[in-house]
């Protein structure tokens, strides 16, 4: 009996040992001296709005970080050292207005799957983050580039993205490459000046949401009826005078928003929301 209380303990002490191991490694460092006083420690790194100009190339020690949040700072790049943190899966820089490229070695961070970047002065980004073939989500704000422009290369960067959104950049018109998208769950374009979309949007069979407000979009293409899995649509702030009668076709939309568009009157039928 003893030996099973003893093991019973045990087994009790082990368990709680894992959750209070788990609970610290969750634990988010907001002081950088003290995160590298600990370097093997820090899985999540929150240094937004420190005015930060210059991230030391001492947060390479951090091996095991997995989100940095560099928000609001005055960066205007990263150190070479951070393609060392192999582990790291989210960066935040929104609000470095002045930041202007990242090193050759953002490429090696493979487990990468969510970058956030908001500068008026990134130029070459799109080339620099080629390689982040995990990507999953990526937010330009802010930002002169237009990835409509860039849409061969978006589409080697963005094969297996599955959200991209791209708020108030200058575009009278989305390339047909967007059909490449093959995995892409979430569309989320705001503020272009383009009126119509392609029928190649057919090709993003994965699309569960598109959001698509304040542009000059006038129509749709019939074609959008091949977008089988979409559920929310959120077309309000445009220019709309008409739907294609094959939206009514959408057996997954649950949601659909068209305040504020030209439309008098709907002319398809609508399956019950």
């Amino acid at each position: 009996m003893k030996v099973a209380c003893s093991f019973r303990w045990k087994y009790t002490l082990s368990i709680l040992l894992f959750y209070v191991t788990d609970l610290f490694s969750q634990a988010v460092y907001s002081d950088l001296n003290r995160a590298l006083k600990n370097p093997l420690d820090v899985f999540r790194l929150d240094l937004s709005s420190q005015g930060i100009a210059v991230l030391p190339k001492e947060v390479e020690r951090m091996r095991n970080l997995e989100k940095i949040n560099l928000e609001n700072n005055k960066l205007l790049t990263l150190p070479k050292e951070i393609g060392s943190l192999q582990n790291l899966r989210e960066l935040r820089l929104e609000g470095n207005l002045r930041f202007k490229t990242f090193p050759r070695e953002i490429g090696q961070l493979k487990n990468l799957k969510e970058l956030y970047v908001s500068s008026e002065e990134v130029g070459d980004m799109i080339e620099q983050i080629s390689p982040l073939q995990d990507l999953e989500s990526l937010r330009l704000r802010n930002t002169r580039i237009n990835p409509f422009e860039f849409a061969e290369t978006i589409l080697c960067i963005l094969g297996i993205c599955t959200h991209i959104e791209i708020p108030y950049l200058s575009s009278e018109k989305i390339p047909n490459t967007i059909g490449g998208l093959k995995n892409l769950r979430t569309l989320d374009i705001e503020g272009y000046s383009f009126q119509t979309l392609p029928k190649e949007i057919s090709g993003l069979k994965e699309l569960k949401k598109m959001r698509i407000t304040q542009t000059n979009l006038v129509s749709l293409p019939s074609e959008i009826s091949r977008l089988e899995k979409l559920e929310e649509i959120d077309l309000s702030f445009n220019a709309l005078e008409t739907l294609p009668k094959s939206i009514g076709d959408l057996k997954n939309l649950k949601t659909l928003d068209l305040s504020f568009n030209k439309l008098t009157r709907l002319s398809v039928e609508l399956r019950p929301l």
